[in-house]
């Protein structure tokens, strides 16, 4: 058994409503982290969404005219 110190990074980021989810690829990709933890605060995005259906249920994307 071998007693060779390994460096391991780990980022962690934390996402909301609006937030364009860049960040953690751009540290993956840069190399400055192995790992990521990302945590997307599901449960306030998904209940914003559901009260913007019920306010435009053709579509939150589609135009109005």
């Amino acid at each position: 058994m071998t007693t060779e110190k390994k460096t391991i990074r780990i980022g962690g980021a934390g996402g909301f409503w609006g937030n364009p989810g860049v960040e953690t690829p751009q540290w993956v990709n840069s190399g400055a982290i192995g790992h990521a933890l990302d945590e997307g605060l599901t449960e306030p995005t998904m209940s914003r969404l559901a009260s913007a259906h019920l306010k435009r249920p053709q579509g939150l994307l589609q135009s109005t005219s």
